[in-house]
């Protein structure tokens, strides 16, 4: 958060000093109801889509793997926001290579590392992710960052 501040302050883009991404994705496919009792109403707009954000130093490819599939997304230097496809399967992996060596790797949560009381509030996922390799989830939505 600390970069959109010092860029709204002084105007200028700050250079990002640590290749860092972030996820956000639902643990379950929009088509499955593991709720019980199950699920009534839906509110929003309910998607199979992991969404990313990669902040980074130098160009570099994303690699993306979500129940068996594999997406790879070649991103410049930068802060980019992409979105790769969701499967059923195992949670997501992340890989960001450089001249075909991984330099950061990491996979999704599958489980909140909050208490069970934040989800029997059904309480929205807090925007913001601070530090490394925090998670926020509530019943099947899961966020996380990875850093090197």
């Amino acid at each position: 958060m600390s970069y959109f501040i010092r860029w709204y302050k002084t105007g200028v883009q700050p250079p990002i000093r640590v290749d860092t991404i972030y996820c956000f994705y639902r643990t379950q496919s929009k088509n499955r109801d593991v709720a019980v009792p199950p699920v009534k109403y839906k509110f929003g707009p309910l998607a199979d889509v992991i969404y990313v954000t990669a902040d980074l130093t130098a160009p570099a490819t994303l690699r993306v793997e979500s129940g068996g599939r594999v997406i790879l997304i070649s991103l410049r230097a930068g802060s980019h926001d992409v979105s790769a496809a969701f499967a059923v399967g195992e949670a997501p992996k992340f890989t960001l290579s450089r001249d075909g060596r991984a330099v950061l790797q990491g996979r999704a949560p599958t489980e909140s590392r909050l208490p069970r009381s934040f989800h029997q509030r059904r309480a929205p996922v807090p925007g913001c992710i601070e530090g490394l390799g925090k998670t926020a989830r509530t019943d099947d939505v899961a966020a996380s960052a990875f850093q090197l």
